[in-house]
């Protein structure tokens, strides 16, 4: 509230700053997501002042990232109906439906954007992600090597071979690709947390929560350790990480739900 001037911060005719609705007044109505996402405003903005693939492109990316999956797809496919070689609606369209949990639909899109842009690096990785969905690994990780061969800067490359050698239990591997892509990009966060799990795969937990600090804050990093060591059922150690992020962060609510978790189940054990 703004102190009136002139004296001991008398309100002199100030008006309320919520004036408490009348009884019969109607609820106001709630905001869309297309009110409340700046990003998305501005690339609806854009469409309004003339509709090119590009734009409609640009308003379908915002809906993907904020997980509106179908208007995602309606906005990509009118860009694909006006340029129907467009490999980057391809592409995109391919991550909405692999992220919608439709792989089998991923994958005609993103053997189609590859098909109209084979020298994209982006291209290949998205078509090895869709792959690597469908339990095809082997195709997959000739995809990522692929995409390395066009741009070997490709840091998210080598992130995706770091987290498919995890999987197959690679663990040298595994470190060589995630540190390849941190050389590559020092900020590229899932690969700090691809190295992580190598790590905590491993048995090093510290140098794991050396990782997620790296990637986020240190209260973050000892519950993102809480939640390995979870899934191990190695529920003391759990309890230990989520203590410690809580003498952090003491505010941090899903630490302290983990913690009372990870206690249960360790009395139940």
């Amino acid at each position: 509230m703004a102190v009136a001037a002139g004296g001991c911060g008398a309100r002199v005719g100030l008006a309320p700053a919520s004036p408490k609705p009348r009884a019969d007044a109607p609820p106001a109505a709630p905001r869309t997501i297309e009110e409340t996402s700046p990003a998305l405003r501005t690339a609806l903005a854009e469409l309004a002042r003339g509709e090119t693939a590009e734009a409609l492109r640009n308003v379908a990316e915002e809906y993907h990232r904020l997980a509106i999956f179908d208007r995602a797809e309606a906005y990509l496919n009118r860009a694909i109906r006006l340029r129907p070689r467009d490999s980057a609606s391809f592409d995109l369209r391919a991550r909405v439906y692999r992220d919608w949990g439709e792989p089998d639909g991923a994958l005609g899109d993103a053997t189609r954007a590859v098909y109209f842009a084979p020298a994209s690096a982006g291209a290949r990785n998205t078509l090895g992600t869709v792959l690597f969905v469908l339990g095809r690994h082997d195709e997959a990780e000739a995809a990522f090597e692929k995409a390395l061969a066009l741009d070997p800067s490709a840091a998210w490359a080598s992130s995706n071979l770091c987290y498919l050698a995890l999987t197959q239990g690679d663990e040298a591997r595994a470190v060589g690709h995630c540190e390849r892509a941190l050389v590559a990009d020092e900020t590229l966060v899932p690969a700090r947390h691809n190295l992580a799990l190598t790590h905590a795969a491993a048995g090093r937990f510290d140098d794991a929560r050396r990782e997620f600090e790296a990637a986020g804050s240190p209260a973050q990093a000892h519950y993102n350790v809480g939640i390995i060591h979870l899934a191990r059922r190695d529920y003391d150690r759990a309890v230990e990480s989520f203590d410690a992020a809580l003498r952090v962060s003491p505010k941090f609510d899903a630490a302290f739900v983990r913690a009372q978790e990870a206690r249960r189940l360790a009395a139940r054990r």
